[in-house]
């Protein structure tokens, strides 16, 4: 993934929820916030709790990549 991808994923993203995130990519809540944390998967803070997650950085290209891609 080049950089043209994802400043396109940034700014063009369709949103999730923590929780849809997890369903969509069968992975719990909890490894979602250590990808987002990690910088594998782009989310954004709304207020001090809710957190919102691009949907197209959810793929699995981008999850299993070797270094994170959305510091």
């Amino acid at each position: 993934m080049d950089r043209a991808e994802i400043k396109y994923i940034k700014k063009n993203a369709t949103w999730v929820t923590r929780r849809k995130a997890a369903k969509l990519t069968t992975l719990t809540e909890r490894t979602i916030d250590r990808y987002i944390k990690n910088g594998r998967v782009y989310a954004k803070k709304l207020g001090s709790q809710r957190v919102i997650i691009a949907k197209e950085s959810l793929s699995s290209d981008i999850i299993n990549s070797p270094k994170p891609l959305f510091i």
